[in-house]
């Protein structure tokens, strides 16, 4: 089963990760978490998998394995 890890025992190994976030929307004060899966690059950066999340590395909380795909 897959958990959730505090963002501080990510191992910045350069593989693919999950990463989550609590996002609040500013006017409406609407809450989610949000998922992107992504790596942390040669330069210390988080890319995510398609180039187009607004997060930066320090924005997420939380990290987890990708977990095997379906059978």
């Amino acid at each position: 089963m897959m958990e959730w890890q505090p963002i501080e025992t990510d191992p910045d190994d350069g593989a693919l990760h999950l990463r989550g976030l609590w996002v609040t929307h500013n006017r409406t004060g609407a809450r989610w978490w949000e998922v992107i899966a992504g790596r942390v690059d040669d330069t210390g950066d988080f890319v995510d998998h398609d180039g187009n999340s607004p997060w930066r590395k320090e924005d997420y909380s939380h990290w987890a394995p990708i977990p095997e795909p379906p059978k």
